[in-house]
């Protein structure tokens, strides 16, 4: 059962034979990705969100997927919790998931070679190109990364919150608060000593917005606390009261 939403040239011949030939081959090899994508589409069914939106899956184990922003899940079409459950995420979720009678495992792979096995538990996993995240708010996961082949998995219990940057460097700590990283599925941004740099990375990730910031210093102060906000606009504007800087708008030409 599937997952679902409650949403060459041959010499010595005619010039018009090589190029039938070179079109046969055109046409063959259009086949061959063809028939690969599709084939990927068959076993396969992702989910995704565009800049700003936040979706919910309800997978057909019982188990529910919250997407964040700018995010995707991928899972197999057919036979999901038979034998194993397995996900591809890209980008943000958050993961609640049900224990199932046979003891069926639970995984979530991302693109930066993280993989999170569970049994039943609520996680939020953070993937993107400058670095990954694993917050646990209930129950124990079993993290592992390949790029620390020779280190063993990680037991994370409740609290504990892993960061992999994008350098590989591993940080772990205890004793968190989940709604540090579970804000965003009501649009609330927290913030703990954030430098204006690294929100100016999350507005990108989650609102598709670009934003220049042309005073190394400017770039390095930081802000605490947490603000609701459900439009880029509106968290520049916090950003701006908060700061004490004037934000400009420029056309997406123009920059």
């Amino acid at each position: 059962s599937g997952a679902g939403i409650s949403e060459k040239t041959t010499t010595g011949r005619p010039l018009h034979h090589r190029f039938s030939l070179a079109v046969a081959a055109s046409v063959l090899i259009l086949c061959g990705i063809g028939g690969f994508l599709f084939r990927d589409t068959l076993l396969n069914r992702s989910f995704s969100t565009r800049y700003g939106e936040l979706k919910t899956v309800y997978l057909s184990d019982g188990s529910r997927v919250t997407l964040n922003a700018n995010s995707s899940v991928t899972l197999p079409r057919f036979g999901f919790g038979k034998s194993g459950r397995k996900v591809f995420l890209d980008g943000e979720a958050e993961f609640s998931v049900t224990h199932l009678p046979g003891h069926q495992s639970f995984i979530v792979r991302t693109a930066s070679d993280l993989e999170i096995k569970v049994l039943g538990t609520e996680f939020v996993v953070y993937s993107r190109p400058k670095g990954s995240k694993v917050a646990l708010s209930k129950g124990k996961v079993q993290l592992t990364t390949g790029k620390r082949q020779d280190a063993e998995p990680m037991i994370m219990k409740p609290g504990d919150v892993v960061t992999v940057s994008g350098e590989g460097e591993l940080t772990w700590k205890h004793d968190q608060s989940p709604a540090m990283h579970t804000g965003w599925k009501y649009h609330r941004f927290t913030f703990d000593n954030t430098s204006l740099s690294a929100i100016a990375g999350q507005l990108q990730d989650v609102l598709g917005v670009n934003i220049i910031i042309p005073d190394s210093s400017l770039a390095k102060r930081t802000i605490s606390g947490t603000y609701e906000a459900d439009s880029a606009e509106k968290v520049l504007h916090i950003l701006a009261d908060v700061l004490e800087i004037r934000v400009v708008s420029t056309p997406a030409s123009a920059q």
